[in-house]
């Protein structure tokens, strides 16, 4: 896409959120736990044959479940452009009149808010890593601590 070199978008978040998007269309659960009772398959049927691919191949949960988390941080109008364009793939002028039916703002470039939604996402997404990454290093500092005062 054109626009995304334009401003320099990491392909790395571009195949983020279709990682997302798949996962969001084709988990049945929308990102939660799955029961082990429909995963199970009986050792003595077809226990020859090889497994059937089924909606788990080619899909990070563990990442589509980050994004999920930082899609929801953002405000209302931005969370629906993401969710209409990648997981709905949803036309411009779909996207339009679901905005206008929200009463949000009337836009008439649907590029330019997706590089907004975009810049948006991608601070989400370092802020929680930043807010992750701080948490491991607090635990590791009062593991640590704790294991000197034991010795």
């Amino acid at each position: 896409m054109l626009v995304d070199a334009a401003i320099g978008m990491t392909l790395d978040l571009e195949t983020r959120l279709q990682n997302w998007a798949r996962a969001m269309r084709v988990h049945p659960a929308r990102m939660r736990c799955m029961s082990m009772e429909g995963r199970y398959r009986s050792p003595q049927r077809n226990m020859w044959e090889k497994p059937v691919p089924g909606w788990q191949t080619g899909i990070d949960i563990l990442d589509a479940h980050r994004v999920e988390c930082a899609v929801n941080t953002l405000p209302f109008p931005d969370r629906l452009i993401l969710r209409l364009h990648y997981c709905l793939r949803s036309r411009s002028q779909t996207i339009r009149s679901v905005m206008r039916r929200h009463g949000r703002r009337d836009f008439r470039n649907i590029d330019l808010e997706l590089i907004r939604c975009h810049v948006a996402l991608q601070h989400a997404l370092d802020a929680s890593e930043d807010h992750n990454r701080n948490k491991v290093r607090m635990a590791t500092r009062i593991s640590l601590h704790l294991s000197m005062d034991v010795l």
